[in-house]
């Protein structure tokens, strides 16, 4: 197997994680602004 073939790999699941995270993220604070008001 080609190493930069695994690195792409592992950069685009971490990337995808991220933007999970983030949007996971986003929508607590979004919940948490519509509590308040």
């Amino acid at each position: 197997m080609d190493l930069n073939w695994i690195a792409a790999a592992v950069g685009v699941g971490v990337s995808a994680l991220g933007g999970f995270y983030a949007g996971f993220i986003m929508g607590k604070a979004v919940e948490r602004v519509k509590h308040m008001k």
